[in-house]
């Protein structure tokens, strides 16, 4: 009688097993942190609005403007994670162009914020740098992705 191929060994049921029940793991773990992403959200809009707020009650003051700005940039980062967690659970593939684009809000956010307090020079300079990179890596994707257009591969 020959071997049934649709029998599985043990060593093979136990690690469909373990494997199924790091997906649910996993996937548990990418909904909490979407979850604390989006509260993380809400509590910024919260605070952007109690900015929003201070513009009433207070004199005008550029500070209330560059604080109300850091916040709202905070916003934006927060929407760029949830929005390169969305992509990479659909995917399972990291979207090199939304992590560079959320870095680039960052330090955008970085430097507006320098226009209104007093930072040593290293942290000035650090930001150049950071945002050199970050430019680099988007312009050398966006090459990339032009070759593989060109090359004849479809590109979406």
């Amino acid at each position: 009688m020959a071997a049934d191929s649709t029998v599985k060994s043990p060593e093979s049921k136990y690690s469909n097993t373990i494997g199924k029940t790091l997906d649910v793991v996993q996937s548990a773990i990418y909904l909490l942190v979407a979850v604390f992403l989006i509260l993380m959200a809400f509590m910024a809009f919260y605070i952007v609005a109690q900015d929003m707020m201070n513009f009433v009650r207070e004199p005008a003051s550029i500070l209330l403007v560059d604080k109300a700005l850091e916040n709202l940039m905070v916003v934006f980062v927060i929407t760029g994670l949830i929005q390169t967690l969305n992509v990479y659970i659909k995917t399972h593939a990291i979207d090199t162009r939304l992590v560079l684009a959320v870095g680039l809000t960052a330090v955008i956010r970085r430097v507006l914020v320098f226009g209104a307090t007093p930072k040593p020079w290293e942290d000035t300079a650090m930001t150049a740098i950071l945002l050199f990179v970050l430019l680099l890596g988007i312009f050398m994707i966006g090459r990339a992705d032009t070759r593989k257009t060109k090359g004849g591969e479809k590109h979406d």
